[in-house]
């Protein structure tokens, strides 16, 4: 395998260096060499599509709430750095800053650092980048509704055919019949293993691109 062509993605942006998901985070990314950028999505209560890798709002912004529960504004309001933790790690590579009092992230000195909505990092960065916007699993109860308001998003900043969308194989598979052109992958992240069935299965879907996180493709290979 050559290591050579390989693309880089930060997945969220640079999360070791400031809190994810947020338009700090995404600058650090590629600032840090990426060569594009990976974000999770999910949808408001008022179905606008933001930046998060949780459903939960606890994880980033020690709120206990769902994403799904509170709009769009009330989500922006929230610290997306409360609960960020320091990146200077220990000798098992995790964490050791205590939670909520990193700096410059935490907002007692300045203005919070928020969750960026798609259609702001889609207006600076989908030119600018390689853009991967990555769906739930089937499990999540809004993943139809997610897709038919992402694909719209896309198609009107005419990012369809730059931007990729990376879902479970059924979800691409409904996108391809419901006639979205752009270019989808496959997500084998959630798979148990990456067998040649998975591969070939992912194969028939007629994605453009099969995705793996990067220990899971060189174990396998």
């Amino acid at each position: 395998m050559d290591i050579k062509n390989i693309t880089l993605f930060a997945h969220n942006g640079d999360c070791w260096v400031t809190p994810p998901s947020t338009m700090e985070s995404l600058w650090a990314g590629l600032g840090g060499g990426a060569n594009g950028l990976c974000l999770d999505v999910l949808l408001t209560r008022d179905k606008q599509i933001i930046c998060t890798p949780n459903a939960s709002l606890e994880h980033s912004c020690g709120v206990p709430a769902q994403v799904d529960s509170m709009n769009l504004d009330a989500i922006r309001k929230l610290d997306a750095g409360k609960t960020w933790r320091s990146s200077e790690l220990d000798s098992n590579y995790q964490p050791t800053g205590a939670q909520g009092e990193d700096t410059p992230w935490d907002a007692s000195s300045q203005r919070p650092v928020v969750l960026s909505k798609l259609e702001d990092v889609l207006r600076i960065f989908g030119r600018r980048t390689q853009l991967l916007i990555r769906l739930h699993d089937l499990t999540y109860e809004h993943q139809s509704e997610l897709a038919t308001l992402l694909t719209e998003l896309l198609n009107r900043f005419g990012l369809a055919k730059r931007a990729c969308i990376i879902a479970p194989i059924a979800t691409c598979q409904l996108m391809r019949q419901q006639g979205y052109h752009g270019e989808l992958a496959a997500d084998l992240t959630r798979m148990n293993g990456l067998s040649p069935a998975t591969l070939d299965a992912a194969s028939c879907v007629d994605t453009d691109y099969q995705l793996a996180w990067a220990e899971e493709f060189v174990s396998y290979f």
